[in-house]
């Protein structure tokens, strides 16, 4: 339904009117052309939640069932979002992704509200839904054709997000951020409980960022464990990184001894164990549990 010549309604465009606010643009007197000359460039924390293996999931049920799942969970989801001053920007598959601009601590808060939200419903996937959050410089605008248009965020923080987003439930995980995120908030360390991951290497930029765990989003008995290990898991990761393998493997099957489940720390055992047979190269590449 288009009001005038070339003037779109926010139904007709499906983009969020928040989002249309943001780039200045007013949603009923928008003119398709002024909306693809719309862009705004700006440091941003990127919110990606889905559902880890959510195709598996999903696909394993009936269509009713599947969109049923689906809309249960943004119905818990984006509250949180709005909460804290998010915008969503597209809806995934089985997840969505959002924009905080104004605080990144907003974007911390609502990925724990989000797990928090989950697990007081006892949503049925629960323990499949994670989060990932990275920052950084990002392009928001509108891109299209003829009569159908639609926002896109271009970043390669993007990528990081979903990156760890789909990497959380492998490493034990519920949210995992970038240190550039989580270190950049003050009094970070007394104000979430979290862990050092360890190190993932970007490939786009040839660097390591550290990533961390933040086990706020997990279920009680959970960060019990992780507060009880997480020391033990800091000094395997420590002398890990110093390369004294022998060390770090101690550590870790003291963890394990806690939490069999700990799947990071079992794969930080695992990568002892190769590298005491055949030692890593001397980049500290060579150590950096993911590339992303």
């Amino acid at each position: 339904m288009q009001t005038d010549e070339n003037k779109l309604t926010t139904a007709d465009i499906f983009v969020p009117n928040q989002l249309l606010q943001f780039l200045g643009i007013q949603a009923d007197e928008a003119a398709f052309s002024d909306m693809l000359k719309k862009q705004i460039e700006c440091n941003a924390v990127v919110l990606q939640v889905g559902i880890d293996k959510g195709e598996e999931v999903l696909h394993s049920t009936n269509a009713a069932a599947t969109f049923s799942l689906v809309n249960e969970l943004f119905e818990l989801a984006v509250p949180a979002v709005r909460r804290f001053n998010g915008m969503i920007d597209c809806f995934l598959e089985n997840g969505f992704q959002a924009l905080f601009t104004k605080s990144r601590e907003d974007g911390v808060r609502a990925a724990i509200q989000i797990r928090e939200n989950i697990l007081q419903r006892k949503y049925i996937y629960e323990d499949r839904v994670t989060v990932g959050l990275a920052y950084g410089p990002v392009s928001v605008g509108v891109i299209g054709f003829e009569d159908r248009v639609s926002p896109i965020t271009m970043s390669m923080h993007t990528s990081i997000a979903r990156f760890l987003q789909k990497k959380a439930g492998e490493y034990h995980a519920h949210i995992l951020l970038t240190g550039t995120l989580l270190e950049s908030i003050s009094d970070y360390a007394t104000l979430y409980g979290h862990r050092p991951l360890g190190l993932f290497y970007r490939e786009s930029e040839k660097k390591e960022e550290r990533i961390y765990d933040l086990f706020d989003g997990d279920a009680p008995a959970a960060r019990q464990t992780k507060r009880k290990t997480k020391q033990l898991f800091e000094k395997g990761m420590h002398v890990f990184l110093e390369r004294d393998f022998v060390k770090a493997r101690g550590f870790f099957i003291e963890v394990l001894k806690a939490d069999r489940s700990d799947t990071a720390a079992r794969k930080y055992l695992s990568l002892c164990d190769g590298f005491l047979l055949a030692p890593p190269s001397e980049s500290i590449r060579s150590l950096c549990l993911e590339r992303m």
